[in-house]
């Protein structure tokens, strides 16, 4: 009797042994779910604190992809990654080159040539439908690839879009026009800023006494406000700084400033708002 009161107790003790490292193992993979869950969210956002530890070269501004075969395409400032389900071009990697651009129409063309063999890379802005998911995309991609063992080209067509630089997401106040620096009462109660959400290729903020809103239109080194909503009875200040942003083609992102470029004149400077 003491024999099997004595296994029973061992084995109460086991399982609750058991349980607990369950349990544990369970709050660490939660832990450490919630944990990645918070930083990509982080990343997401383009906070300052990510943005300063990670290399904006290495974030990817171009992403497409394709059917018949399945395809994939990341474009990041110093490489061309290339993925497919063909067995020819599984994985083709290339170092990045700044793309040549066609006259009249927004047309890019990238073409690197490593070790491995070449690639050709077409983005023109036209509208296109994925054939299979039915996702549309404002770009349509053409990928010609060849391996140096072979002569002939294999061409790949898809669907792909820019991805907004992320440290634009945030808050912007105006500080410097022309080489000048403001004064809040110059536009009307506050100083204009721009709040930019990168995620949504949108904006909104204030030209010192009117709320304004509208569109982003984003291209690797190119920002152009667009659609701006705004009332009718602006000052000469208020209207002025909506010209201003209307003119912008070109952007820098320096020290917790944005430059905002007319081709290379800078235009305003703006501070990232805490």
């Amino acid at each position: 009797m003491i024999k099997i009161r004595n296994i029973f107790f061992c084995a109460v003790v086991l399982v609750s042994v058991c349980s607990l490292l369950a349990c544990k193992q369970v709050k660490n993979v939660t832990k450490k779910a919630t944990s990645i869950k918070q930083v990509d969210s982080t990343i997401a956002l383009g906070d300052s604190s990510t943005s300063d530890k990670i290399e904006y070269i290495e974030a990817i501004y171009f992403r497409a992809s394709g059917t018949e075969p399945f395809w994939g395409l990341e474009i990041s400032s110093n490489s061309l990654k290339f993925t497919s389900v063909s067995e020819e071009f599984e994985i083709f990697n290339a170092p990045h080159t700044e793309p040549k651009k066609a006259m009249g129409a927004n047309v890019k063309l990238y073409r690197s040539v490593p070790e491995i063999g070449e690639i050709k890379i077409q983005i023109e802005q036209q509208s296109c439908t994925n054939n299979m998911s039915g996702i549309e995309s404002k770009y349509q991609v053409t990928v010609t690839l060849k391996r140096s063992i072979n002569e002939g080209f294999t061409t790949f067509k898809g669907c792909g879009n820019y991805i907004t630089d992320y440290r634009l997401h945030d808050i912007w106040a105006l500080d410097i026009v022309n080489g000048q620096p403001i004064e809040a009462q110059q536009y009307g109660k506050e100083r204009p800023f721009v709040e930019i959400n990168s995620s949504q290729n949108t904006f909104m903020g204030s030209t010192g006494n009117h709320n304004i809103s509208g569109k982003i239109f984003w291209e690797k080194g190119l920002l152009q406000f667009t659609d701006i909503v705004m009332p009718q009875n602006l000052s000469e200040g208020e209207k002025g700084f909506i010209k201003s942003l209307q003119l912008a083609t070109g952007y820098t992102l320096e020290n917790r400033l944005l430059l905002l470029f007319d081709n290379k004149r800078e235009m305003m400077k703006f501070r990232k708002a805490d």
